[in-house]
């Protein structure tokens, strides 16, 4: 990083500009991958039909593949400054990265050497020495570098286990403290919450890669903070866990894990972690080294008899956007929505899609109109699933990412709602949207607007 900072200074280049021109290197490096490999081969089939014209074309790649290393190289260094690698995994690669831009720059110049009119078989033989390994260390820098994207075990975790083997990529104990010894919040998190942590969070937050300085394959720094200092994961606190707070942002959010492009958690699963965290986030007290393969979880009901689900799930007031969890999908504390999500609804939405006015052809003031929603949007409400339902999404929209005015409310009329409104209306969803179909809403004259708290 100071590295950077360095150059950015003296090239008068912003730091955020260096980072786009670093980000290049994941885009370009299968440029130099391919003209070195496709040297290689055509140096095999030149062994059995040589010409002066095939020799051209070599040479011709050859130099485009050496000059490509080289920029690859260049952008490889430059994003290495924005940290998050595993530094030993890293510098590995970097090594090797660096060691074929210079086997290149040679294997060029023994090439040009090598076939010129009064070369000997030497030159060549030493050429095609080089040249193999070039791409003997080509393929090793592939291979830490792939570390360093998917995760160490990424290219051999379907592989046979003699292949396994012979890579030293055995697979790891689960965990050395026997079944019988383990709580129900720790078998839990062997059963369940580890499998979930290696199939969506690893990759980015694993021993090579520590996206935002945050390790989650280690449950001893699981529970520590990441680059934010907010505590990951805070025992017996759902709602002040940082973990739990981006799984639960809209997948279109800046902060969202895993980011979008990645499968997102399921409610299920969103349900399964919160479960866990509530009954006081134990792991087993031998810690595995590094997260077993995934198996299949459980449903969050089955959960409820394994973690003690005694005191209230929610021990102060949401974070700006962390969306709330019920602890059970029903109890005391379940949303009401004739006395806390009517009258938020009235206040705010019904005044554009009601009984009088549809605009983009939604209506709210029946439960059959609001759950089927509104013109090409989808559903409006999907009990259990509020990243499915077009409602909730609409209202998390935020004013500055909201070039087609689909807000909800528009900032005109009062918009956006206040954190606590948000995470009311999606715990309603998530407890199973219950809307009894006799009640409908109404628009009194003057109506003023509901903040709701709980």
């Amino acid at each position: 990083m100071p590295t950077l900072l360095m150059f950015s200074l003296l090239a008068g280049v912003e730091f955020q500009g260096w980072m786009f021109l670093g980000r290049m290197h994941a885009v370009i490096l299968h440029f130099p991958i391919g003209f070195l490999a496709l040297v290689f081969l055509l140096e095999l089939y030149a062994l059995f039909k040589p010409s002066i014209e095939l020799r051209k074309i070599i040479g011709f790649i050859l130099g485009l593949g050496t000059l490509g290393a080289i920029v690859v190289a260049a952008l490889g260094f430059i994003l290495a400054q924005e940290g998050g690698y595993n530094q030993g995994t890293l510098q590995l690669h970097m090594l090797l990265g660096f060691g074929v831009v210079f086997l290149a720059i040679i294997t060029a110049i023994a090439h040009r050497k090598g076939f010129r009119s009064k070369a000997t078989w030497r030159g060549r033989l030493a050429y095609r020495g080089i040249l193999s390994l070039t791409m003997l260390i080509l393929t090793a820098a592939g291979h830490y570098g792939g570390n360093l994207t998917h995760g160490s075990n990424y290219l051999v975790e379907y592989a046979p286990d003699f292949v396994k083997k012979a890579l030293g990529e055995e697979d790891v104990e689960i965990t050395t403290v026997a079944l019988g010894n383990l709580t129900p919040g720790q078998q839990v998190y062997v059963d369940h919450i580890q499998p979930l942590f290696v199939a969506k969070c690893a990759q980015c937050h694993g021993s090579d890669k520590q996206k935002g300085g945050y390790r989650i394959d280690d449950p001893m720094l699981a529970l520590k903070a990441g680059d934010s200092g907010v505590p990951a994961i805070v025992p017996g606190n759902p709602i002040g866990s940082e973990l739990v707070r981006l799984i639960l942002l809209p997948k279109t959010h800046d902060d969202a894990m895993p980011p979008d492009g990645k499968e997102a958690l399921t409610s299920d699963e969103i349900l399964t972690v919160s479960h866990w965290i509530q009954g006081g986030a134990e792991f087993p007290h031998a810690p595995p080294t590094e997260l077993a393969p995934p198996t299949e979880l459980a449903p969050p009901t089955e959960l409820a008899t394994a973690v003690s689900l005694e005191t209230p799930l929610f021990k102060e007031a949401p974070a700006e956007d962390l969306v709330a969890i019920t602890k059970e999908p029903t109890g005391p504390n379940r949303i009401d929505f004739v006395s806390e999500i009517k009258p938020l609804l009235e206040s705010n939405c019904l005044s554009c899609h009601g009984e009088k006015k549809s605009k983009s052809g939604l209506r709210l003031h029946t439960r059959e109109l609001a759950f089927e929603g509104g013109d090409d949007a989808g559903p409006g409400i999907v009990p259990n699933k509020p990243e499915e339902s077009s409602l909730y999404n609409f209202i998390t929209i935020q004013p500055d990412d909201d070039p087609d005015d689909l807000l909800m409310p528009p900032v005109k009329k009062g918009g956006p709602l206040t954190a606590d409104e948000r995470a009311l209306f999606q715990r309603w969803i998530m407890e199973g949207a219950t809307w009894p179909n006799e009640i409908n809403l109404t628009t009194p004259a003057s109506l003023p607007k509901i903040s709701s708290t709980f």
